[in-house]
């Protein structure tokens, strides 16, 4: 009886962790996508001489995926130290 919760707990928590997996690689490619197409904008807004806001629509996405790097790397240091002690 014991052994079967066991396995149950160990499938519900594998099935857990994919759908997490599946989530954040939803995220990632969504992420590329609009990414992708605010940086095409700005370069499209430049090449016609809209250098402003061509450089504008560039910068805005650079900024913040640097901005989220940065973080996410900081709470992943940041569990690190917690796990360790």
């Amino acid at each position: 009886m014991a052994e079967k919760e066991q396995n149950h707990r160990h499938d519900k928590e594998s099935l857990a962790l994919k759908s997490a997996i599946n989530f954040e690689k939803r995220g990632q490619l969504y992420t590329l996508l609009i990414s992708g197409m605010v940086i095409s904008g700005g370069a499209f807004m430049a090449f016609i001489g809209y250098a402003v806001a061509g450089i504008a629509l560039l910068a805005a996405p650079l900024v913040g995926l640097a901005a989220q790097l940065i973080s996410g790397h900081r709470r992943s240091r940041k569990n690190k130290e917690q796990e360790a002690g």
